[in-house]
This record gives structure tokens, C-alpha cells and sequence, in this order.
């Protein structure tokens, strides 16, 4: 199941996020985060989707202690993150 967007969707979503930005740039009296901000994307695949976009952006993905698995590309104090949630554990019957 791909619910990512792609193609004119995709372009919108980019152009959308820009307006975005524009906004908060015009409008200083709303606050953002003092400590930045993610971008949180889930690819198909997990780790494996994991992978081959952390090798798109040219970083290594790590481990988190509690499983999660993810990739983040930063640009300053605002940041791409590809993740992967943890898998549950077995439960013993």
C-alpha cells in the first residue's frame, strides 16, 4: 500500500509547505518551536524503506533505545525524518 504522494500531489504537498513557511515568516506574532521542528515520514518497507531513503539523503540510520529505527537528514533546526516504529515484541503464551 503506497500512501505516500507522488507526482502533482506531491509537488502540491512541496508547494503547500512553502506557503506554510511564507506565512509564519509574515506572520511573527505566531509562535514556532524554540528547538526546531521534524518532518515525519514513515516509508513503505520499514527498515528496509528506511534504508533506501537514508541512503537517498546520504545518512546513516540508527537504532533508538526503544526500537524505533529512523534516518534524519537536518538542515539547521528543521529536520527530514524517515522512520520506522519498533516491532512488538513477541508475547509468550
Amino acid at each position: 500500500m503506497n500512501r505516500h504522494a507522488e507526482g502533482e500531489q506531491r509537488a502540491a504537498i512541496i508547494e503547500d509547505a512553502r506557503a506554510l513557511l511564507d506565512w509564519l515568516e509574515a506572520n511573527p506574532e505566531v509562535p514556532v518551536w524554540a528547538f526546531g521542528q521534524e518532518i515525519l515520514c514513515s516509508p513503505d518497507g520499514g527498515r528496509a524503506g528506511v534504508d533506501r531513503v537514508a541512503s537517498v539523503m546520504g545518512e546513516k540510520p540508527e537504532e533508538r533505545p526503544n526500537g524505533a529505527y529512523r534516518a534524519t537528514k537536518r538542515f539547521g533546526r528543521v529536520a527530514y525524518v524517515s522512520y520506522a516504529a519498533p516491532q512488538p515484541k513477541a508475547v509468550a503464551a
